[in-house]
């Protein structure tokens, strides 16, 4: 029996392994106090907040392709060819996009680390 050879420190580290396994795939669980601030910003933060941020990440890779989008139509001008599906957004606007999501994201980093 392979069983025997393992010493009891190793069994205890599979154990700790094989529960962090089973604690990752049926979802994050804490052990901060729900009642304290720390448990409700975690509670929070793996709520609502994923979900808000999970759509601001989408609606960034959207600027993104809209922006390039832009700059297609740019290059196409500058190359001499008429611009197709030219975009009505201009430059300032994507930058104080950009600018928004780049504040919005290093926000929840700082949340996410605290």
């Amino acid at each position: 029996d392979s069983s025997s050879f393992i010493s009891l420190q190793d069994r205890r580290r599979i154990s700790r392994v094989q529960d962090e396994i089973k604690r990752l795939m049926t979802g994050r669980v804490s052990n901060l106090d729900p009642a304290s601030f720390r448990g409700k910003l975690d509670g929070f933060v793996n709520g609502h907040f994923d979900r808000f941020m999970s759509v601001l990440i989408v609606l960034n890779t959207l600027l993104t392709l809209l922006e390039l989008q832009r700059l297609g139509g740019l290059a196409d001008v500058a190359l001499g060819f008429e611009p197709q599906n030219q975009i009505p957004v201009t430059a300032s606007m994507i930058q104080r996009c950009e600018q928004f999501f780049t504040v919005t994201f290093s926000l929840e980093l700082l949340v996410r680390v605290y």
